[in-house]
């Protein structure tokens, strides 16, 4: 039974983060045009923060 408990729990977690796998791609840019590195970029009407 604890076996099965914890195949359960690996699966589900591993679901989880499958589903949050999302690709964004574009250029953050100053008024001039120049690309920002490491620029900080928050996700519109959520709490998800990327920094590259």
């Amino acid at each position: 039974m604890k076996s099965l408990f914890r195949l359960l729990v690996v699966f589900l977690l591993t679901a989880q983060v499958a589903i949050a796998q999302k690709t964004v791609s574009g250029v953050v840019s100053d008024p001039d045009g120049l690309p920002l590195p490491g620029a900080t970029v928050l996700v519109q009407g959520t709490t998800t923060w990327c920094n590259h």
